[in-house]
């Protein structure tokens, strides 16, 4: 059995201009590519073909032929191969009548540009008193190669033979040498038939196209075919691509192609370069393939493709780097790198951002704690704003004191340290930063606040306010410079020495005394009994003799020159507030760590802000507003 095939060039092929202008570029179903052409072109009147040789003819509109041969061309391929249709070689017995007659064919296919291709084809032969040849001419010279076949029954040939093989028993096959052209097939009988007539009357041989033919112990008798399908292997020229090159008339391969010689020894091939596609034997020659269009690219998608003359190059994505073909584009070093640092940096914000939160909600937390509320309320409250007490936020207090610098400190003392600061307003304070704070006081605290914040007097350390963001309150003061008590209270003045004189005079007994001041007139009187005599006038009332004799008590014990035995000034305050509470309140002296300050008078103290140490529990943390009060007994306090 034959299987034929006809094959036309691809639709992609046949889209292009593969014929010259004004040429018929098919006949029936089979395309016709230039060098090959049929007549001459309608526009030109040129040849469509390229050489003599290549010329073919077109019958009944749908039959190819070459030239004027026999031999049907089914289809040609312009990587240099042609199928064509050819005649079988027939020898048979007839004995018919009682007369013996023996008749042959034999097939010739005679073009030096065809090459019966080794590759694709087979020769074969059929027959049980067969020999079959197939011959080339090649430059005057005669090669041959065949097979042979015999048996003597067709039953002893059915346990040897399979069906649809040709292994040699009826059926020879061999393959065939390179470069056979000018090619003849004869078929042969050993015996004339004689041993194999009834079941064998013939032999037949024929070259095919390799997989279109398969043997059937029924072809023994009968071939159901005249016709076999074969490759060709055509070139155009007669020379090397060397010597053809250099001779432009002649040279058949055009723009974009290049040149191959045929293994056959005769003739060359044009082909597209890599990149092209087209017909090479065209005075265009080959055009550029788009891969990217085609989708014959390697790229990770379309878009990355980009089509060049020939080729085609590949982009990765963006942020992407390597050569851009699939699964070769990495993400790029730098955006892994910006990627860690937009992460770093977002992780960084996103933590201060929480931080932030949370301080301002610990902020919170301790102005609540430490009274916040109240202060704002009572501080609602007031009609005269002008003496109220500022709160502070904890951000001005670090600002002012370069985050409480050791730079800055003023003063310790056993509760709490005093900074310097200064103010966006220029103004200079003195904030005491306390080590101790009592919770269940927040009130007083408070209350104490508002009372010291409105104070005003030259010899008071005025209160300016507090901030109650952090866990202790801190408390903000006027800033005074370092000194003695008696640089501070007692001033230069006009003095009415008179009235000095008056006052003392009932006590001097005509004795010259020590050098006396304020502070010794006031002990002196008050021991001796005469304390109402050298109060101003309008002071001292039959109502408030008790409240002055309390105050002059406490004034009294303030002088001590022990520092021990003296109160403290929120001791001071809280006998004054029970005084002007006229409620009975003994004094207490309570073993308190306080700082020595033996020369009240006349001598420096260590540090104008440095905080009491004191043993009362109760009311630690908030000593320092009191312990700011000086008494001023010059001015009649």
């Amino acid at each position: 059995m034959i299987v034929l095939v006809r094959i036309g060039l691809g639709s992609d092929e046949a889209d292009h201009d593969l014929a010259m202008d004004g040429c018929r570029s098919s006949c029936g179903k089979v395309s016709v590519p230039y060098p090959f052409g049929i007549g001459n072109s309608s526009f030109t009147g040129d040849r469509c073909f390229l050489a003599p040789e290549l010329e073919l003819r077109c019958i009944d509109a749908d039959s190819l032929y070459r030239g004027h041969g026999n031999v049907q061309i089914l289809n040609i391929t312009l990587q240099g191969k042609m199928d064509m249709l050819a005649a079988v070689s027939h020898v048979c017995i007839d004995k018919s009548e009682g007369r013996e007659a023996t008749w042959g064919e034999e097939w010739t296919l005679s073009t030096p540009a065809f090459a019966i291709s080794s590759e694709d084809n087979k020769f074969v032969s059929v027959g049980c008193d067969t020999y079959g040849y197939l011959n080339s001419y090649v430059n005057g010279t005669k090669s041959s190669t065949g097979c042979l076949t015999r048996c003597d029954s067709k039953e002893s040939m059915q346990s040897m033979q399979s069906h649809g093989n040709c292994t040699g028993i009826g059926c020879c096959q061999v393959n065939i040498p390179p470069g056979m052209k000018n090619i003849s097939i004869q078929a042969f009988s050993f015996y004339n038939f004689n041993s194999s007539f009834g079941f064998n009357n013939c032999s037949t041989s024929f070259v095919v196209k390799n997989g279109s033919y398969t043997f059937s112990l029924d072809h023994l008798n009968h071939i159901p075919f005249n016709e076999a399908p074969f490759v060709v292997d055509w070139t155009v020229g007669n020379d090397t691509c060397r010597n053809s090159e250099g001779t432009t008339d002649n040279y058949a391969c055009k723009n974009n192609s290049y040149c191959e010689d045929s293994n056959t020894g005769y003739g060359y091939r044009c082909k597209c370069r890599a990149g092209f596609e087209g017909n090479p034997y065209l005075p265009q020659g080959c055009r550029d393939i788009d891969e990217c269009l085609k989708g014959t690219h390697t790229c990770i998608n379309v878009k990355n493709c980009h089509n060049t003359i020939g080729n085609y190059t590949c982009s990765c994505r963006k942020w992407q780097s390597g050569n851009g073909k699939e699964r070769d584009c990495r993400i790029h070093t730098m955006v892994v790198v910006v990627g860690f640092v937009i992460l770093f940096v977002g992780t960084v914000m996103l933590y201060l951002i929480h931080q932030k939160r949370k301080l301002s909600k610990l902020k919170e937390k301790f102005f609540r704690q430490n009274g916040g509320l109240i202060l704002l309320q009572k501080l609602s409250r007031r009609e005269d704003t002008s003496q109220i007490a500022q709160i502070f936020t904890e951000e001005q207090l670090k600002k002012a004191t370069n985050n409480f610098d050791e730079t800055s400190i003023i003063g310790r003392g056993g509760f709490g340290t005093v900074f310097k600061g200064f103010l966006v307003d220029n103004r200079i304070v003195a904030i005491k930063k306390s080590k101790i704070l009592d919770e269940s006081q927040k009130e007083q605290f408070i209350n104490e606040v508002i009372i010291l914040s409105q104070i005003n007097h030259r010899n008071v350390v005025k209160l300016l306010g507090c901030c109650l963001e952090t866990e202790v309150p801190l408390l903000v003061y006027e800033f005074v410079e370092n000194g003695t008590l008696y640089d501070f209270i007692h001033t230069e003045g006009k003095v009415n020495n008179e009235i000095w004189k008056t006052r003392e005079n009932p006590h001097s007994f005509g004795k010259l005394e020590e050098k006396k001041t304020l502070a010794n007139h006031f002990l002196s009187c008050f021991k001796g009994d005469c304390l109402f005599d050298v109060l101003q006038v309008g002071i001292v009332n039959e109502e408030n003799k008790k409240e002055v004799m309390d105050v002059a008590i406490l004034a009294a014990n303030c002088l001590r020159l022990n520092g021990e035995e003296r109160p403290s000034m929120k001791e001071v305050a809280m006998e004054l507030e029970r005084i002007r509470l006229k409620e009975k309140h003994p004094w207490i002296n309570t073993d308190q760590n306080l700082e020595e300050t033996q020369h009240l008078l006349h001598e420096t103290s260590s540090n104008t802000y440095e905080p009491s140490n004191s043993s009362n529990h109760q009311y630690s943390g908030y000593d320092s507003i009191k312990g700011r009060v000086l008494v001023a007994l010059d001015d009649g306090r």
